[in-house]
């Protein structure tokens, strides 16, 4: 293959390849709409890919192909897994029973009173793990810090809320 000419060897990808990928989008989806979709964006990667490298021509087509639609699907997984853990979160909140709109209220205030000192990358740090629930390594490798500066920051924060509780209870 050529890549002399991005389009003219996309239209050859697409016409000898599409009915592949989407069998394998197909296996791993188990849904023909998501598996077509997947094809898409499979597409869409190497057509992309082919405007950008010039490698591309010495190697064989399928196994990266196979590699792109391997990676588009599980990424369709995990967008439809953390759909449903959101889903399931949210329902649970609804049928917790019904809160006092007053404690939510003034939890937030609490909430913002706490946080409000606080520079730009304690409030990341603190919406990674206690939000989004990061562990210390992936909120490091977020915000590219070490995962030390993590834990240091953490715990001077905790430092700071506990002086402040004992000297309000005091």
């Amino acid at each position: 293959m050529s890549i002399e000419n991005p389009a003219a060897t996309f239209e050859l990808l697409h016409h000898r390849y599409r009915r592949r990928v989407y069998a394998r989008c197909l296996r791993m989806l188990r849904d023909p709409t998501e598996a077509e979709d997947a094809v898409q964006q499979s597409f869409l990667i190497v057509l992309r890919l082919l405007s950008e490298r010039d490698d591309l021509s010495s190697r064989p087509a399928w196994p990266w192909l196979y590699h792109i639609a391997t990676y588009v699907c599980l990424h369709v997984l995990r967008a439809a897994r953390r759909r449903r853990a959101r889903v399931v979160t949210q329902a649970e909140v609804a049928t917790a029973g019904s809160v006092d709109v007053h404690e939510q209220v003034a939890a937030r205030e609490l909430i913002a009173r706490v946080v409000a000192p606080l520079d730009t990358r304690d409030h990341e740090i603190i919406a990674c793990v206690a939000v989004h629930g990061f562990t210390q390594k992936d909120t490091a490798r977020r915000l590219g810090m070490s995962r030390r500066a993590v834990v240091k920051r953490l715990h001077r924060l905790r430092r700071k809320r506990q002086l402040k509780c004992s000297c309000a209870a005091s």
